[in-house]
């Protein structure tokens, strides 16, 4: 299906959506707790998830907790960042990273696994859940 559109005119984009395309090894996680029943998980380095949209900002939502691990992001190809996605207590349907005041137009984001991990997490699992897409 199509976003969802949120209050303020966000649309919610689930990670099945056809927008959205994985490389390398990911694994669906069912839960009720999660945004649209399903998020997809990745812990092997190099596996990538990428969303193009339109709009002006984005927002990943996913799942931190205590076998989070750490991704690089990226807006169109710009310089990655890290982003330590550990949390204690965990939590799902969490902004994991947010990019915003982006020229209005058509954008790539990409999340690349890293395959390490704060010094505190048990593993380093990477959740993509949905993205919220800013008009």
């Amino acid at each position: 299906g199509g976003p969802v559109v949120l209050p303020g005119g966000v649309k919610r984009m689930e990670q099945d959506n056809s927008a959205v395309t994985f490389l390398g090894n990911w694994f669906i996680n069912g839960g009720t707790r999660t945004s649209g029943g399903t998020a997809e998980l990745a812990v092997d380095a190099g596996a990538q998830a990428t969303v193009t949209f339109t709009g002006t900002g984005i927002q990943w939502i996913g799942v931190r907790d205590e076998w989070s691990g750490i991704a690089k992001v990226s807006v169109d190809g710009g310089p990655p960042q890290n982003v330590v996605d550990y949390l204690t207590p965990g939590a799902q349907q969490q902004v994991i990273y947010k990019a915003s005041g982006l020229v209005s137009g058509t954008h790539t984001f990409t999340i690349a696994v890293t395959g390490t991990a704060n010094h505190a997490s048990k593993g380093d699992w990477i959740w993509v859940n949905a993205f919220d897409i800013t008009p």
